[in-house]
């Protein structure tokens, strides 16, 4: 009976891990400007447990990566950096793929403060870059997203 007791709990503390590990979904986007298109790499965040993770489990990021978070409808997407170890810019997306919104820069948190970032209006999507990414790339509100199948 021990004996049985014993191996449904190690075999249970074995299963834990594997029930809780999420599989990643990746998919290229190509960001377009006025001067060019540029393709970037993102990690995509579509359930909450994910949009509330963010990137704060990543130390840093390629200029080609970067973080989209997609929305079921439009929504008034409001934005923080906690628990976030490098900055980045913050576009805003239209459910059209148009950039409505740009947070460069995007500062960590302080030690007693941490700002928030949200769109002009509503919005279907968040992306997260590396900062200077739209500085750099001249990336302006009105320029588009669009997805690569």
């Amino acid at each position: 009976m021990i004996k049985s007791a014993v191996y449904f709990i190690i075999l249970a503390l074995v299963s834990v891990p594997i029930l809780v590990a999420r599989s990643v979904d990746y998919k290229t986007i190509q960001i377009n400007t006025d001067d060019a298109a540029y393709n970037v790499l993102v990690e995509l965040a579509n359930t909450r447990y994910e949009q509330s993770r963010g990137l704060s489990r990543h130390t840093s990021l390629n200029e080609d990566e970067g973080m989209l978070f997609v929305y079921e409808a439009d929504v008034e997407a409001v934005f923080w950096m906690k628990d976030m170890r490098f900055p980045l810019d913050m576009f805003f997306i239209e459910s059209d793929g148009v950039i409505n919104h740009i947070e460069e820069k995007v500062p960590l948190c302080g030690v007693d403060s941490c700002s928030l970032y949200k769109s002009d209006k509503p919005v279907r999507y968040v992306l997260e870059l590396v900062d200077g990414f739209a500085e750099k790339y001249n990336v302006e509100v009105g320029d588009t997203i669009t997805f690569e199948n």
